[in-house]
This record gives structure tokens, sequence and C-alpha cells, in this order.
């Protein structure tokens, strides 16, 4: 709620639902999402493919924030195929702490260890993970 930004949003939401990493995230091009079997395929470090679940609702706001647009990256900076920077989608994060009050330190990455953190906790086997 304290992003009201949709592709803000979706980025973020992305993040923490899909364990994905900040430079995974930027580089995500729209056939990367499969939602028909509901997955995203992950370019990862030293070009290792993988692939996590992908949640209905944010499969449902993605396809909201790209109805408006037209892009070749999923998430694109100002210009048309040019990538959304790192630095931006930091100044995203501080925004939505203080606009939520938080006091701790909080950085985008800790969204990718809740994120296998909460799998875990529901007894997820840790070598999936």
């Amino acid at each position: 709620s304290c992003l009201p930004n949709l592709k803000h949003h979706c980025m973020i939401s992305l993040i923490y639902s899909v364990g994905l990493r900040r430079s995974e995230l930027l580089s995500l091009i729209p056939k990367d999402i499969i939602s028909e079997r509901m997955l995203v395929r992950i370019m990862g470090k030293r070009k290792k493919c993988r692939y996590s679940l992908l949640s209905e609702k944010v499969l449902n706001e993605l396809r909201t924030y790209t109805k408006s647009t037209v892009e070749e990256m999923v998430f694109e900076g100002d210009s048309p195929g040019e990538q959304y920077s790192a630095s931006a989608l930091v100044k995203v994060r501080k925004e939505a702490v203080e606009r939520a009050g938080i006091k701790h330190r909080v950085h985008v990455h800790m969204l990718r260890h809740s994120f296998a953190t909460h799998l875990l906790e529901q007894g997820t086997d840790l070598r999936t993970i």
C-alpha cells in the first residue's frame, strides 16, 4: 500500500514472491513470464537458468501493468528498450520504507531472503529452495 505506482508495486512484489535478485528483476523480458504454467524463467548469475513459482495475484498485477506499456523488457527505464536502473529501484525501496514508517535498515535483497525463509517455514525441502 506504500507503493502507489503500479510499476514499482509490481517490481517489489516480483522480487518478494519469486525470490529474485535485483539484477534478475531488471533483466526480465516478457517471454520469461510463463503464465500458462505459473512460472518465471530466471537467468541468474553466470547465465544459469532456473524457474520459480508465480503467484496469481502478481500475475494479475503484471497483466494490468503491461496493458498500458509496450516494451522489450518487463521493466524499462525512461527510454523505450532501456533497462530500468538499479539505483532507481533502490530509491523506490527507500521511499516505500519511509512511507511505511519502518525504522530498521531494509535492503532489496532482504525480500529475496524473506521469500526463502517463508518457503522453509511452510515446510519446503531446503534442497528445493
